[in-house]
């Protein structure tokens, strides 16, 4: 079994950590939001090092959780938008193909 051998972090509380699950609870076990809640869950029993080290995240990563978990500001769990690959068609070439497909279903690209 394995021990929690680093130092215990201020910022992760145990009413931090009660809220974590409460939400757990509340979503289910499924989404990127569950998955971060339950590094925080986890970093209470492992560490943050530990932890972000299993996730591929970096500790910032997960101390930027903990914050907004203890904050209550789960929204900001959610991917924010402009985040990801950016389209490569633009909004007026997606009218054009749009078009095309209307006129005739036969089109092939």
């Amino acid at each position: 079994m394995l021990r929690n051998m680093s130092r215990t972090s201020k910022l992760l509380t145990k009413e931090t950590v009660e809220i974590a699950e409460s939400n757990l609870l509340r979503l289910g076990k499924a989404g990127a939001v569950a998955v971060k809640l339950r590094a925080i869950i986890s970093a209470n029993k492992y560490g943050i090092t530990t932890v972000s080290k299993c996730f591929g995240i970096t500790k910032s990563t997960l101390i930027s959780w903990i914050k907004h978990v203890k904050n209550e500001s789960l929204e900001l769990l959610n991917v924010q938008k402009g985040r990801g690959r950016k389209n490569i068609v633009t909004d007026e070439q997606k009218k054009i193909i749009r078009h095309w497909i209307q006129s005739d279903s036969q089109v092939r690209l």
